[in-house]
């Protein structure tokens, strides 16, 4: 008896549990505050997305008032985007006017998961839930706190309620890619909202002068060629001195796009309707532009227009030539010919050829060699060079033995090469001075053994090195 009792009881218990546990997996389900803790059970432990999914389902087919806050809480939480639009569809179908301001503020935080579905629909159950045109004005200008990827999408949103707060905005970020992509259409809404054809070129021409950071002028200048606003002419010739060059490589199709400041300043300037004379003075302060790319640019412009101001700057450019090559007399050939054409006299000539002995490379400094060989008589020519090493005129001359090159080439005389090398005894320029005492060495220039003797105590090795061997040669 007891026995039996006992399995009965047991059976009993089991099918109660089995009962209970049916009831509470009815009540998670079918229930709100059921679906209310298996929402917030799975998104907090970012487990199971097809359940929390379902729970959001069934809180929007419920459509019960007291589900809109573990709703906005689970959407500012949510373990993962694709729970955004199903908890804001639930939210627009519950229709609960509390759910206008989190979701605004939530268009303003979310900077990881830029979705334009997500936007749009946050947009549509704002004006379901009957949002004021100004709640629904402020939803659409926090997406504007950055550039816009749908910028066309956001300006026709404001239009329709007729925001005019959405000005600066929208000028601001007109500049942005999608921006570009619809400037005329933004433009067009620019305007009937108010804005004026001046205040948005006020922005732009602001930012033409004042930008350093890259990217920033070049929109502008764009964007003020696309205004047709002629105030800008004088700061665009004014900063052709500035203009940089960037080079910005695709990862995708692993292709490079230059953006060249100056191209699109002087295209900007011809549709502006600058005259001939105003762009050819862009060009004329472009030639002080530290970018190899600019300058050259500017002075083969100038050359081709036989324009002799580019003469000054064009010889600065040669005597300014340092041994990296980092300027356009790295072709030495279009360099003086560029100088003939333009009409530079003779003298000028010379002086920039007695600095192309220095050049970095061989055949800048052979082609030198070979225009001072062709300039002039050669006496005026090696006297100018004799001149300059007392003078200190190749005082950073890195190869010294390129002036008894030019030397041999303007086919010197021995005396000649001695008043030479006797004057690069002087210079302040170990390579000079070495060159000078193994130039008397292999003219056998015994006469000059006592300009030799103070070198023998000299406080570089290497001259003392060329003094020794020099002094016993000669001795």
């Amino acid at each position: 008896m007891t026995l039996r009792f006992t399995i009965v009881i047991t059976i009993y218990l089991i099918i109660v549990l089995i009962v209970a546990c049916i009831i509470f997996y009815y009540r998670q389900k079918y229930t709100v505050n059921g679906n209310i803790k298996r929402l917030n059970k799975y998104n907090r432990k970012g487990v199971n997305t097809k359940k929390t999914l379902k729970a959001i389902q069934k809180l929007k087919e419920f459509g019960d008032k007291k589900a809109v806050e573990p709703l906005l809480w689970n959407l500012e939480n949510a373990a993962y985007s694709n729970y955004y639009l199903p908890i804001i569809e639930a939210l627009a179908e519950i229709g609960d006017e509390r759910a206008i301001n989190p979701l605004t503020t939530f268009l303003g935080k979310r900077n990881l998961w830029k979705n334009f579905l997500v936007d749009k629909c946050i947009i549509e159950t704002l004006e379901k839930l009957d949002a004021s045109n100004e709640q629904i004005g402020n939803a659409y200008l926090a997406l504007l706190k950055e550039p816009y990827y749908n910028l066309k999408w956001v300006a026709q949103g404001l239009e329709n309620i007729g925001d005019k707060r959405a000005i600066k905005p929208l000028i601001k970020h007109i500049s942005s890619r999608s921006g570009f992509e619809n400037f005329d259409i933004i433009l067009k809404i620019l305007f009937n909202l108010g804005a004026t054809k001046e205040e948005i070129a006020d922005e732009y021409l602001n930012k033409l002068i004042i930008s350093i950071g890259w990217g920033l002028r070049y929109d502008a200048i764009i964007i003020l060629g696309k205004l047709d606003e002629k105030r800008a002419i004088k700061p665009l010739i004014e900063l052709s001195s500035n203009y940089t060059v960037n080079f910005v490589r695709d990862s995708q199709s692993d292709t490079e796009d230059i953006y060249n400041e100056f191209t699109i300043a002087i295209s900007t300037l011809e549709k502006i309707g600058a005259t001939k004379e105003e762009i050819n003075d862009a060009y004329l302060n472009a030639v002080k532009n530290p970018d190899t790319i600019i300058r050259t640019e500017a002075f083969k412009f100038l050359i081709e227009l036989h324009d002799n101001r580019a003469i000054e700057p064009l010889i600065q450019e040669g005597l300014e030539y340092d041994i990296s090559g980092n300027n356009i007399l790295h072709n030495t050939s279009r360099y003086y010919a560029a100088l003939e054409k333009l009409g530079a006299s003779k003298e000028q000539i010379i002086e920039v050829a007695l600095n192309g002995l220095n050049g970095h490379s061989p055949s800048t400094r052979n082609e030198s060699i070979e225009k001072l060989a062709n300039l002039g008589t050669k006496d005026s020519i090696i006297q100018t060079i004799k001149t300059g090493l007392e003078s200190g005129r190749f005082i950073n001359f890195h190869f010294g033995h390129v002036i008894f090159e030019a030397l041999e080439k303007l086919k010197a005389t021995k005396e000649q090469e001695i008043e030479v090398a006797i004057s690069g005894l002087m210079s302040n320029n170990n390579s000079i001075r070495i060159a000078s005492i193994n130039k008397l060495s292999s003219l056998q220039a015994k006469e000059t053994i006592h300009h030799l003797t103070p070198f023998l105590k000299d406080n570089d090795e290497q001259v003392r090195q060329a003094a020794n061997l020099a002094f016993l040669r000669l001795s």
